[in-house]
């Protein structure tokens, strides 16, 4: 709790006792008949005392009266005093309850949030960028590439002589007729990685939209074997980069064991690459580049 509130109410117990300690001074017995005038027709006379007449003289009876009525308008100040303080004190609590209601929800709120990432000129120059989800917590990443797909593993007889599977490069008259510009997005909660899904721009829309492809599945990528990224965490946009290119990597390689989509709008059949794949494609024998898993689309 802050100093202020603190200091607050100290102030309040302090007042109070001051007040009170003022009050508590007032003494009716130190008042006395010396200087007092009465102003009778024009003429003023001071009071002296000459001498007691009866046991109880005027003075004391005055002074009676005077106690019983200063002590009435006595309590009623303390009372006065005490309706105040427990109004100030009340107004106190209130105070403290509401910060720290809105503390709470403020330390929530942070724990909760999303910094917004230092996104420099050569992330940027990299196709990445970054904003806020809808939810608390969530950065939704977009990184620019291509959809480009140059392999395809094609699953053959395994009663024949060939090897059950074979990775193929597809021709390159097949790879600029798949090729097409694309949005790889990944969604953060906190420093963990939720999600990763292709996207591309709609132009009647103006909005990206789910990207189709042979391994779009009606709730999202179908990753394969590929989930190294789920629970994965980050700490730069760096390792973001890093994901981003792994998955940009994968996606290169069509699995025709596994396909999710055989005709995606936009796209050959399935079965059409599949040909130009086994007519034309070489058979991939050589160490491939760290992205290639040829695995990853296999779901057997």
């Amino acid at each position: 709790m802050p100093d202020v509130f603190d200091t607050f109410e100290e102030k309040i117990k302090e007042s109070e006792e001051e007040m009170c300690s003022d009050l508590n001074s007032v003494n009716v017995d130190d008042i006395n008949s010396n200087d007092v005038r009465l102003t009778l027709g024009g003429k003023t006379f001071r009071f002296t005392k000459v001498e007691a007449v009866e046991e109880e003289n005027v003075e004391s009876i005055i002074r009676k009266e005077f106690k019983e009525k200063i002590n009435d308008q006595l309590t009623r100040i303390r009372e006065k005093i005490n309706n105040k303080v427990v109004q100030m004190q009340l107004m106190y609590q209130q105070m403290t309850d509401e910060f720290k209601r809105k503390e709470r929800k403020l330390q929530s709120k942070y724990k909760n949030s999303a910094m917004m990432p230092q996104i420099s000129r050569e992330h940027f120059c990299k196709n990445l960028s970054v904003f806020k989800g809808d939810d608390q917590g969530e950065l939704v990443w977009m990184y620019r590439c291509e959809y480009k797909p140059r392999f395809m593993i094609i699953y053959n007889d395994p009663l024949g002589n060939e090897p059950r599977k074979v990775r193929r490069a597809l021709p390159k008259r097949m790879v600029n007729r798949l090729k097409k510009p694309m949005v790889i997005e990944i969604t953060t909660k906190a420093d963990q990685i939720i999600n990763i899904i292709t996207k591309e721009h709609n132009e009647s829309l103006n909005q990206l939209i789910n990207m189709e492809h042979y391994h779009r599945s009606g709730s999202g990528n179908c990753w394969g074997t590929w989930n190294a990224y789920l629970n994965a965490s980050w700490k730069t946009p760096d390792d973001i980069l890093y994901w981003m290119k792994e998955a940009e990597g994968v996606i290169e390689t069509i699995n025709y064991g596994s396909i999710a989509d055989s005709s995606p709008d936009g796209l050959p059949r399935a079965a059409t690459v599949k040909k130009a794949a086994e007519n034309e494609g070489d058979v991939i024998t050589d160490v491939r580049e760290e992205n290639d898993d040829e695995d990853a689309w296999d779901v057997s």
